[in-house]
């Protein structure tokens, strides 16, 4: 998600641990599989967007959220 923000918008940012500790932003993309190469992050803007989707669909049965279950099926269809 962070990729895709960076990607939309031309940058993101989180709060790293180490070896960079507090907000740490980045505006271009790496070579590594995160955003922000090999510093250690606590949270980042993606994982705050990825958690408000998914809490709501956490605190209902499956059965209530079989339509976003099948839209997210019908994009790898």
């Amino acid at each position: 998600m962070d990729a895709a923000f960076l990607g939309l918008f031309g940058g993101t940012c989180g709060y790293g641990i180490a070896p960079i500790s507090g907000l740490y932003c980045v505006t271009e993309v790496s070579n590594t599989n995160s955003p922000f190469g090999d510093n250690f992050m606590l949270v980042t803007v993606g994982m705050i967007i990825v958690i408000a989707f998914m809490v709501p669909l956490l605190m209902v049965d499956l059965n209530d959220n079989m339509i976003v279950q099948f839209g997210s099926l019908a994009q790898y269809s």
